[in-house]
């Protein structure tokens, strides 16, 4: 969880440090040995894989280069498979460019602040005076049990559904909980400040440049793109996102 919590709002700061640069259409392949590392061990680690539960797909990448790969239980290289909450950061991801082109002002603006139009909707919302940050680092001081993830799914309209969450189980700023319907609310807050969809922001700003050409993006009842979870990629093309993030840190 705190590798999870970390990459949300670092992925913010990343966006905002400079464009993603142009990506290969898919990796250049290595040798383990010409990558450095001992290729005993690389497949003892891919034959370790075969032990994991659920585990769906185990990718190696040195230097920029592929070094080794292995699917389990079905899926293979041009497989699109959900990555659940890491969809969260590819989100965290969106806002940091719509902070870098001045589209959203600042991490802590308030829900209040960023779609007003919805919460007129819903004026007595515990949720008015929380900020981007606190959505995007998961620490907005209400829990939630992520069992009920079809409610969010199904909830029409989601955004007046998240805003109606109740405030009673607020257990203070500093503490991290899980809420996934609090992350439901950068979709709207994205739309607002950038006129588009998540899948459609995501395919012009990301996906296009990193030469990302499959995904599936599931859909909210009202037919907008999920925040909390909802994505499919390519494992090879998830891998891009630790490509570019090592790139930018560099």
């Amino acid at each position: 969880m705190t590798t999870r919590r970390n990459i949300l709002v670092a992925g913010a700061s990343l966006a905002t440090a400079r464009v993603f640069a142009q990506a290969q259409d898919d990796w250049n392949s290595s040798s383990a040995e010409s990558a450095g590392l001992r290729a005993a061990e690389v497949e003892d680690t891919l034959r370790d894989g075969e032990s994991v539960p659920g585990l769906r797909a185990l990718l190696v990448a040195r230097h920029g280069a592929l070094v080794a790969e292995r699917y389990y239980d079905g899926p293979t290289a041009d497989s699109l498979q959900a990555i659940n909450s890491v969809t969260k950061s590819v989100c965290s991801l969106l806002v940091g460019l719509a902070l870098r082109d001045g589209r959203l002002k600042s991490l802590d603006d308030t829900v209040a602040q960023l779609i007003p139009e919805s919460l007129a909707g819903v004026p007595n919302s515990a949720a008015a005076g929380v900020t981007l940050r606190q959505i995007l680092s998961g620490r907005t001081g209400f829990d939630r049990d992520w069992r009920r993830w079809r409610e969010i799914m199904n909830a029409q309209p989601l955004v007046r559904y998240a805003l109606s969450q109740p405030g009673e189980k607020a257990v203070g700023s500093t503490a991290w909980t899980y809420n996934d319907a609090m992350v439901s609310l950068i979709a709207p807050i994205l739309r607002r400040a950038e006129g588009a969809d998540l899948a459609d922001l995501a395919s012009r700003q990301l996906f296009g440049p990193m030469n990302i050409e499959s995904h599936v993006w599931e859909p909210d009842g009202d037919g907008n793109s999920l925040a909390a979870a909802g994505l499919m990629l390519r494992a090879r093309d998830l891998l891009k996102f630790a490509r570019h993030g090592a790139e930018q840190s560099d």
